[in-house]
């Protein structure tokens, strides 16, 4: 009784650190697209700005 009571306990913290992790993931990964989608929007600026510095 004690021992099972015991391994539910630990069961559930761990539950609860594999949540807290999937989160966290998610919470990174969300940030590397943001991350991504502003390089992607700076290399399309520069490139637009370089064409129309040179003229074209």
């Amino acid at each position: 009784m004690f021992t099972s009571r015991r391994k539910s306990k630990s069961q559930r913290s761990l539950t609860k650190g594999a949540a807290h992790f999937a989160a966290a993931e998610k919470r990174m990964r969300g940030t590397q697209v943001r991350q991504n989608f502003l390089t992607s929007v700076a290399k399309l600026a520069i490139k637009s700005i370089g064409f129309k510095g040179r003229g074209v």
